[in-house]
């Protein structure tokens, strides 16, 4: 996971490249090191964590987990990091369009 996100990071170094991930809610916790690096260098990463949730029974070592809480880690120094927790379909093509159409 750390290596995929790291490409990904590195191809979204550069102005106009969006790097793109993907892996599973419970494994977010193996990346943090990673996205605050890629924070600093100031990269462009369209993360999707799946299977993802919170509930009563959250006790961080099922996809139910609170591994999405460690994603909102941001350096107070960078005002960049927005988190979307879209739910449907149409909520995800609302996303894309809105973090597409930003610089």
């Amino acid at each position: 996971e750390r290596g995929n996100f790291s490409a990904a990071a590195g191809f979204g170094m550069e102005e106009g490249k969006q790097g793109i991930f993907s892996t599973f809610a419970a494994f977010l916790e193996m990346i943090i090191s990673e996205v605050t690096m890629a924070r600093l260098n100031k990269s462009n990463v369209l993360c999707h964590f799946s299977h993802s949730g919170v509930d009563d029974m959250a006790d961080n070592t099922c996809h139910f987990g609170i591994n999405n809480m460690f994603a909102d880690n941001g350096l107070s120094d960078d005002e960049t990091t927005r988190l979307y927790f879209p739910c449907d379909a149409a909520q995800v093509e609302s996303c894309l369009r809105t973090i597409y159409s930003m610089k």
